[in-house]
């Protein structure tokens, strides 16, 4: 029987910017598309067109490009157990074939494409869905955050339609809930495997009892045959006191009564013998085949046209953010950058607060919205070696891997930039993307650019306001890092556009920059010390810890002064709401003191944002709890100070 848990393996600006001036511009990474013999078809069988709205958006006009149209279509994929482009999907060879062979699923699928291809660019990028949303459109569009894309409010300022971007999305999670614009993939059920799985719940409230869904039905809903515990926080010992219980509603969901003593954010862990897998790894083929066959293709077997025929990409370029650009790196780490055929699928890739993590998707009862964080989840594959892009040795396990191996050793690497915030210092281990696990600084690929967004929450949605969120001791951080409105894109001056595109594109150096190579070598801090796990240090901070205990500590309005330094070393462009005043290394209680008192409240909490070159990825010792925070923080290491990067 195979175990329940295995897998098979093989800024400087704001986000908008980042594509306009860094990823998106340009040409010469991989060159063209190569020319495949025509039976080398991207494994799409099927690609049905359900609905074209043409044009889109009520009509609008994007500028130059003019208006768009949208498609919404279906893809099935066939993928072949047999061929090694496919051997690290788990479990791929105990699912159900059809008869020539092959494994099938079908994913739901959109595209915004110019309705004058002629006026369009030659660049696709396609955006992984998060729990099948498409939260990108909020950051690169300032859009609302809506996914129905039927209503023309939703698509945003509309700042990629005006650069003719050929925008694709597709349905990769198994488990996400349709509705709402989101989309989904079906996949075949495995037959006749049941196994344990594990569910962790943090509800947030006092409801009792209080309903959990479970990821997979149960095999047995005798209670008996199941384990209900519960803990405080995540190191503490599992119990099981005499007033918790619980009770099967339905196979996939249970009513738990919450014992007395633990508070609204305890941990309820519950362990029972799962029926109904699904071979999750599909939704890493669901990419590489959608756009290869968008790319390459003219029609799909049943000679119904691709939509975008006509049309050439000779760059297509991935984005995913946060559980999605997990799920990048994870893309990239079991090799799906290559066709079955042998083609590149992306020639760029943009994993956007992703911290040093990957997913629990390719694994036997796999969980890929589940999210590792300092309070949860410690249990669950995401955040095991590597944790990098280089090939490194670990020194803990003694392993030798990296992110890149697999592309490396198949010549097909994309140029990669990663951004994240702050937060995914504290949740996602940040710190272990520009340090080896020794804490020492790494000297990234030349197809690797980092980047950290200094004082910007997770996510924040384009006019947010601060709001007072139960689990938070203070309101929500709300600065959004789009900005890409015309009202806000005035507030940078001509002359910082230029310098920024210049930096970005690799053209020069950023302004003030102290001869950084163009290879964007990292440079050590001056001076710099991280924070001691220590009572004094601990004390210095104690609003960010109680805020930081229950997970989002930055969203909830706490922002380390740390990425902030006034002797030179800190190279930035500021995001465009206005100028933000220069700051200081937090190294005690009193500069801790002084610089909450300088940014009148939580520090940074409120105003705009500096994007930090060279900011610190030491703070995830802060207020640590027990393992997996990611305390190997680097010994005052800064992420790199870098030129950009052209695909």
């Amino acid at each position: 029987m195979v175990p329940p848990i295995t897998q098979a393996k093989g800024l400087t600006t704001s986000i908008s910017r980042i594509v306009r001036f860094g990823v998106a511009i340009g040409a010469g990474a991989l060159g063209g598309v190569t020319a495949v013999p025509p039976d080398a078809l991207a494994k799409v069988v099927g690609f049905e067109v359900v609905k074209i709205e043409s044009p889109a958006f009520g009509g609008r006009s994007f500028g130059s490009v003019g208006s768009y149209d949208r498609i919404l279509a279906r893809a099935t994929i066939a993928v072949d157990p047999l061929d090694r482009h496919n051997a690290a999907i788990v479990d791929i060879g105990l699912v159900p074939r059809n008869a020539q062979g092959l494994v099938k699923a079908t994913s739901e699928v959109e595209i915004l494409r110019p309705t004058d291809p002629a006026k369009g660019s030659d660049k696709l990028l396609f955006e992984v869905l998060n729990r099948g949303r498409k939260p990108g459109l909020a950051l690169f569009n300032d859009g609302p955050g809506k996914d129905d894309l039927a209503d023309p409010v939703n698509i945003g300022s509309g700042f990629l339609m005006e650069r003719g971007y050929t925008l694709v999305w597709a349905g990769w999670q198994p488990d996400a809930p349709p509705g709402e614009g989101r989309l989904t993939l079906a996949v075949p059920t495995i037959p006749d495997v049941t196994g344990l799985s594990v569910e962790e719940f943090v509800f947030d409230n006092t409801t009792n009892p209080v309903a959990a869904t479970l990821s997979y039905p149960a095999a047995d809903a005798d209670p008996g045959k199941a384990k209900l515990t519960v803990r405080e926080r995540e190191a503490d010992e599992r119990q099981a006191p005499i007033d918790l219980k619980f009770t099967f509603e339905t196979p996939t969901k249970i009513s738990i009564s919450r014992p007395a003593g633990f508070d609204a954010g305890a941990i309820y862990e519950f362990v029972y013998t799962a029926k109904d897998a699904k071979p999750m790894g599909l939704a890493f083929a669901v990419p590489r085949d959608v756009v290869s066959f968008l790319r390459h293709e003219t029609a799909d077997a049943q000679m119904r046209p691709n939509p975008l025929t006509g049309q050439h990409f000779a760059k297509a370029i991935g984005f995913g953010l946060s559980q999605s650009g997990r799920y990048l790196r994870d893309f990239l780490y079991l090799g799906f950058n290559e066709d079955e055929a042998g083609r590149v699928v992306f020639e760029g890739l943009m994993p956007h607060i992703a911290g040093a993590k990957k997913s629990f998707t390719n694994y036997r009862f796999g969980q890929p919205g589940r999210n590792v964080t300092q309070h949860t989840s410690h249990t669950y594959p995401g955040d095991q070696f590597p944790f990098t892009y280089p090939v490194l040795t670990d020194a803990v396990t003694g392993r030798t891997d990296g992110i890149l191996a697999l592309c490396l050793r198949a010549n097909n690497c994309p140029k990669v930039m990663q951004t994240d915030t702050e937060l995914e210092v504290y949740q996602s281990r940040a710190s272990l993307v520009v340090t080896d696990t020794k804490g020492d600084a790494l000297d990234l690929p030349e197809n690797v650019r980092t980047h950290l967004i200094a004082n910007a929450p997770h996510f924040a949605l384009f006019g947010a306001k601060p709001t007072r969120a139960p689990a938070c001791q203070y309101e929500t951080n709300p600065l959004h890092r789009g900005s890409t409105a015309p009202n806000r894109r005035q507030a940078g001056t001509p002359a910082a556009k230029m310098h920024l595109r210049a930096t970005a594109t690799g053209r020069r150096r950023h302004p003030g920059d102290p001869g950084l190579q163009s290879h964007g070598r990292r440079r050590r801090a001056r001076g710099a010390r991280s924070f001691d796990d220590s009572p004094e240090d601990r004390s210095a901070l104690p609003g960010l810890c109680r805020a930081h205990r229950r997970g989002w500590a930055h969203d909830c309005g706490a922002s380390d002064a740390s990425t902030r330094r006034s002797d030179g070393d800190i190279l930035r462009v500021q995001l465009p709401e206005g100028r933000l005043r220069r700051g200081r290394a937090v190294r005690s209680r009193r500069d801790y003191a002084a610089a909450r008192q300088d940014e009148s409240g939580a520090a940074g909490f409120g105003r705009p944002a500096s994007v930090a070159r060279g900011a610190l990825y030491d703070s995830a010792r802060l207020c640590r709890r027990g393992r997996g925070l990611g305390a190997q923080a680097g010994r005052g290491s800064r992420v790199v100070a870098q030129e950009g990067l052209v695909v």
